[in-house]
């Protein structure tokens, strides 16, 4: 099994999120890879966000495959989201981590929506006073299992994605 993590740069890695992440990478199934986005753009050269990096270290620790998934050109928009399309469509299961006040935002908000709109099982979670939410999913069967924020975003971000990046 391949799984995606992404999470928003802004996100700090909480103890209840590290734990999340360690959960999902402690679950997989033997021979299993765990991927994250790559980025590389003369500051810094490895995962986008540090909640990212603990999924790698966590999943080397637990002697599971993983890596990062690097643009092939270089950080431009465009190879930003090929790159994201690339992962979704070798994954099998994509999780995403936002902020309480920008679900769904940015480039982590990029690969949650190629994953939906692919029919890849997918989640996204959002971390508030009270702990995780999940804010939206589909599972493997493509049935939508959403909230008014995964609404909200996808209505508000669908057609400047699916026309350009698909």
């Amino acid at each position: 099994m391949k799984l995606v993590v992404v999470a928003s740069s802004k996100l700090s890695p909480s103890p209840e999120l590290v734990a999340k992440v360690a959960s999902l990478i402690a679950s997989l199934p033997k021979g299993s890879e765990v991927i994250v986005r790559g980025t590389e753009n003369g500051l810094m050269y490895g995962p986008t966000s540090p909640l990212e990096r603990a999924a790698l270290i966590l999943a080397d620790g637990m002697g599971i495959r993983n890596g990062c998934q690097f643009p092939k050109t270089g950080p431009s928009r465009d190879t930003v989201f090929s790159r994201d399309w690339s992962m979704v469509n070798n994954a099998d299961r994509v999780v995403g981590f936002f902020m309480e006040d920008d679900p769904m935002g940015g480039g982590a908000g990029h690969v949650i929506y190629a994953a939906f709109q692919k029919g890849v099982q997918c989640e996204a979670w959002v971390e508030t006073r009270d702990g995780l939410v999940n804010v939206g999913s589909y599972e493997e069967d493509c049935r939508p299992l959403t909230s008014d924020a995964w609404n909200e975003w996808n209505n508000a971000t669908a057609y400047h994605w699916e026309a350009a990046y698909q």
